[in-house]
Formats: structure tokens, C-alpha cells, sequence
């Protein structure tokens, strides 16, 4: 999740240069998106 949550910063807020070789490869495994997505989500309702 560490490593998910350091891309969607990058480009949610441009901390880094965005790469679009790093971009392509985070794209190839939806799943992680999917599991990032459902952990917080239940982050969320458990606030």
C-alpha cells in the first residue's frame, strides 16, 4: 500500500516528475488499484 500511496501522490499533486514509463508499468496489475481503492474505503468507514 506504501508504494500505491507514493504514485497516487506523485500524480495527485505532483510531487515527482511524472514518468509515463512508471505510469504504464503501475497499469499493467489493476488489482493493486483495486486493493488500494478497497483499503481505503474501509479506512474510511471505520472513521
Amino acid at each position: 500500500m506504501i508504494e500505491m500511496t507514493g504514485f497516487r501522490n506523485a500524480l495527485a499533486h505532483d510531487y515527482d516528475e511524472v514518468r509515463e514509463p512508471e505510469v504504464f508499468d503501475n497499469l499493467q496489475d489493476l488489482s493493486r488499484f483495486e486493493a488500494f481503492a478497497a483499503e481505503t474505503a474501509q479506512l474510511l468507514r471505520e472513521e
